[in-house]
């Protein structure tokens, strides 16, 4: 022993000394801990190694320590510039340092002095780079020597002890596998590294979000990368049932677009359920259409071809029968006021006709565009065909409301001027009023299509090309603000004139807006990529004029002119044939002591009252909804959308279907030869009868001016 036997005799029993006065105990003594503040109680000469190499002192210096390792003892020479000891707790095998990095025990952690020539800056090797040393360890009974790349790893090299995987520093260990444990960056990093998965669970990364596929070994993403717009899984789980402003398209085909991106009239979903979707709530332009027919409600189309082909056959045979009737008149007699009556009749019919002609044309429409009219919308509607439709409803509706008007004056006038009614009106003057009627239902119908009026009538285009325009249907105000920012900003435009700014704000017209550059720019003739107009008649995939207007819309003005015109004809009506009725009875009454005059003139106005009663309940039940419901929109009360669904297809023109029964005597004439023997039998009868009582010249007088009136109510 080192120890003094003077200095030990000072210590108790099994006691040894230190040398400074210090006591240990004797199995204190080489227990591989430096006791002694010399470590003298481990001195290499006395213990072999026992000296931990990280309890060396400067003096200790070329004494043999023991490193800190498993299983084997390890020694390495203090203070001697070479690093020898692995890193604590290593296994088999023996190390020799060379440069960074380490912070071996026998040059680093021994209190060596500063003229130490190891460079003590890193840590302890931990599996990340180049190994520097070599350890061995038992397989299989035989000792393998392996590199350092294999220590802390992540497999097991030294099977049954894995010493070279027990306590790695900074490591995540696997709960089950080939893989015990793998580095602590590569947990929670997306993709499973373990192979039982436990460093990609939801109870290792609680903070993840993690996906049903991502292809080979990634199975979650960060959490921030949820609902981000980019599809980060390979299912799209991330995207999936976002709540964000977000649109899915039902194809898939991008998974989803923007929410503004919907009903822009551009194709952004490959199936175009953006703009076509199955079930829409949001739809705001399916009041006639849906997704798949131009007019979604079956009932309505049924409607448009039963209401179309009898206003088309029903006016047909009104007009063959009125010509006839015309004809055969004036070789009889000459033009006198009934073949006036003819003339409007005849007109009547020509203008209801048109009516079905449009109503045939919105049919083979539907058909043209079953299943596929949504893709199909903007193009129809903004098509010639439509416009000439609407121009068709116009101009029939509105001949036939003044026809009707001219005919009541007419009666009117032959009521209260009985004796003037076969000369007055003269056919001249009735071709002059019919004339005139064509021509301004024909300006009514022609005027939204002026190119100085589009600022009210065709104030939408569809532009293309142009990402800043958030639709493709853009409105004409929307567009001379553009254009303006744009020549105030652009540099490309410095040179514009102030008065072109003011021309931009006064433009009328999107041909005018389009060259008001062309004065300052030589080189700029269209600014706008303008395909289509969207016109006064395209409103709506039926085509017809804007029944319901509010004061948003700019050509109120002429839409509730045209309401407005057709409820005072109604009025006029109304009132017209009321006092004929009136008129009609006070005569029958004045002329009843004639037999004869009272049978024929109660006959004659039995079937006039008939009539009459027929005229304004039809014109009552298509008109005056219309224009009720008209007003009430305009004055703020919004109207739903399926009463203007059925104002527009079954209310305004099924009086055109009508108007044949109604106004034509041929028509009647031709149902009693077909059906009505009878009252035929019993007319005659009546007729005798009257011939056989008139005698004298009172009655002579009764019956002269009774058959006068009813010749002037005959045309009713």
């Amino acid at each position: 022993m080192m120890l003094e036997r003077s200095e030990s005799s000072k210590c108790s029993v099994g006691q040894v000394s230190c040398g400074n006065g210090t006591c240990i105990n004797r199995t204190s003594v080489c227990d591989t801990v430096a006791d002694c503040q010399d470590n003298r109680d481990e001195k290499f000469e006395y213990c072999q190694g026992t000296l931990r190499c990280g309890d060396g002192l400067a003096a200790d210096r070329g004494d043999e320590c023991r490193c800190d390792t498993r299983c084997v003892v390890l020694s390495a020479v203090l203070c001697d510039g070479v690093g020898e000891c692995p890193p604590p707790g290593f296994g088999w095998g023996t190390v020799r340092w060379g440069k960074e990095p380490g912070h071996p025990a026998d040059e680093c952690e021994a209190r060596c002095s500063n003229s130490t020539a190891f460079p003590c800056t890193k840590p302890y090797y931990s599996g990340v780079g180049q190994p520097t040393f070599l350890f061995q360890c038992s397989v299989n009974g035989f000792l393998v020597v392996l590199e350092g790349q294999y220590y802390c790893d992540g497999v097991v090299d030294c099977p049954g002890t894995q010493y070279d995987e027990i306590d790695c520093p900074d490591r995540f260990y696997c709960l089950a596998g080939n893989r015990i444990s793998i580095e602590q960056s590569e947990v929670c990093d997306g993709f499973e590294d373990c192979d039982d998965g436990a460093d990609e669970n939801n109870i290792t990364c609680p903070h993840r979000f993690f996906c049903s596929s991502l292809g080979g070994t990634k199975v979650s993403i960060e959490a921030k990368l949820e609902c981000d717009f980019n599809i980060n899984c390979d299912d799209n789980k991330d995207e999936l049932n976002c709540t964000d402003d977000r649109f899915y398209c039902e194809g898939g085909k991008p998974l989803f677009v923007s929410k503004r991106q919907q009903f822009d009239g551009r194709k952004d979903c490959e199936d175009l359920t953006d703009e076509c979707p199955i079930t829409s709530p949001d739809r705001r332009e399916n009041i006639f259409s849906s997704r798949y027919q131009l007019i979604a409600n079956p009932v309505l189309r049924v409607l448009v071809w039963i209401i179309g082909l009898l206003a088309i056959f029903g006016n047909a045979v009104v007009v063959f029968g009125e010509s006839k009737q015309l004809v055969k008149t004036n070789r009889k007699k000459g033009l006198t006021s009934l073949s006036a009556n003819h003339m409007l009749v005849l007109n009547l019919a020509v203008a209801d006709f048109l009516m079905g002609i449009y109503l045939i044309m919105l049919g083979i429409a539907g058909a043209v565009y079953d299943q596929r009219f949504c893709a199909n919308e903007l193009i129809w509607r903004s098509s010639s065909v439509c416009t000439t439709m609407g121009i068709l409803v116009v101009l029939s509706s509105e001949t036939s409301v003044s026809t009707m008007v001219l005919l009541t004056a007419f009666r009117l006038y032959a009521i209260l001027k009985p004796f003037n009614a076969s000369s007055k009106p003269t056919p001249c003057q009735v071709l002059a009023s019919l004339c005139l009627a064509w021509v301004v239902s024909l300006a009514l119908a022609l005027a939204p299509l002026a190119a100085h009026l589009q600022h009210m009538f065709a104030e939408k285009a569809l532009i293309e090309n142009n990402p800043f325009f958030e639709n493709v249907v853009v409105d004409l105000d929307s567009a001379k603000t553009w254009m303006e920012k744009l020549v105030m900003f652009n540099p490309e435009y410095s040179n514009v004139s102030s008065d072109t700014i003011l021309e931009i704000r006064k433009s009328t017209s999107w041909e005018n807006l389009q060259n008001t550059l062309a004065h300052d720019q030589e080189n700029i003739v269209r600014i706008f990529d303008i395909s289509r107009l969207f016109g006064y008649y395209s409103a709506d995939s039926v085509c017809i004029p804007r029944l319901f207007v509010s004061r948003e819309d700019k050509a109120w003005p002429y839409s509730l002119a045209i309401t407005t015109y057709n409820f005072l004809a109604f009025v006029f009506v109304l009132c017209g044939y009321t006092f004929i009725n009136f008129f009609s009875r006070r005569r029958t009454l004045k002329h009843k002591d004639s037999i004869v005059g009272k049978n024929l003139a109660e006959e004659r106005t039995r079937a006039m009252q008939r009539k009459i009663i027929r005229l304004i309940a039809t014109d009552f039940c298509c008109w005056v909804p219309i224009t009720i419901m008209a007003f009430i929109n305009f004055s703020g009360v919004p109207v739903p959308n399926v009463a203007y669904a059925v104002s527009a297809i079954v209310l305004l023109p099924i009086n055109s279907a009508l108007n044949p029964i109604l106004y034509s005597s041929f028509v009647d004439n031709l149902t009693a030869k077909l059906g009505l023997t009878c009252q035929k039998g019993g007319s005659n009868k009546a007729n005798s009868t009257s011939t056989r009582t008139a005698s004298g010249s009172n009655a002579f007088s009764s019956v002269t001016t009774t058959t006068q009136i009813a010749n002037s109510a005959s045309a009713i």
